[in-house]
């Protein structure tokens, strides 16, 4: 049993300053502490890496190991570099470059449907996309999801649970028609896949004319 008396000795003893500090003294460095390990371990933060005191015992100071440097390229054999590319476990690196790709269609009468097909890579991200007079435009995963949704107007929103492989449906209706697609991606339904996207294109002004369609994407799996 513990009684008030060892109480007052482990009270004591845990605040009493480190051995050979002097409590009075209004030194900044650091002083004797002998909780202090020589030499330190080799990791940031452990208890013996606190365990010292500013002030003779008096004020905490904190000493931190600090971490290795990072190797930088042309350090040496385990230098490493940092570049705009991923790199797989496979060691194939994908660069991630921004690119386009316009389509154009044949002369279309207003309310006129073209449909074809576009490379955008099995698996991407729309940045932007611009035409050359009004239209609208949509892209799918498939084939078959395109024939299905080519009749839907304009003002109907696809039937619940049938918008599978359809990726975009945007109407470009005013100059300069160019739209900001942000964080529409997409990829490719066919099995296997394919890095060909399926598009349609309808004529909502009021000429006879062709259309061109450009996109500005990020590919990522081609």
């Amino acid at each position: 049993m513990i009684n008030l008396v060892d109480l007052n000795d482990v009270a004591q003893y845990m605040t009493a300053p480190p051995q050979g500090a002097d409590p009075h003294s209004v030194d900044l460095q650091p002083t004797l502490n002998s909780m202090m390990r020589c030499p330190l371990p080799p990791v940031n933060v452990t208890p013996d890496t606190t365990r010292q005191f500013y002030r003779g015992g008096m004020l905490p100071q904190i000493r931190v190991m600090s971490p290795p440097n990072a190797a930088t390229s042309g350090a040496g054999s385990g230098g490493t570099s940092t570049s705009g590319a991923i790199s797989s476990s496979s060691s194939t690196t994908v660069s991630l470059t921004v690119k386009q790709i316009a389509i154009t269609t044949g002369i279309l009468n207003p309310n006129e449907n073209f449909s074809g097909v576009v490379a955008l890579g099995k698996v991407f991200e729309l940045i932007q996309m611009s035409s050359s007079t009004a239209c609208r435009v949509r892209l799918y995963g498939t084939q078959n999801a395109l024939n299905l949704d080519l009749s839907r107007p304009i003002d109907v929103a696809p039937a619940f649970g049938t918008e599978q492989g359809l990726i975009l449906d945007s109407v470009l209706d005013s100059s300069p028609f160019t739209f900001a697609l942000e964080g529409i991606s997409g990829s490719s339904g066919d099995a296997p896949q394919s890095d060909l996207i399926y598009i349609a294109v309808t004529n909502v002004g009021s000429a006879t004319t062709p259309i061109s369609v450009t996109f500005s994407y990020l590919p990522f799996v081609t």
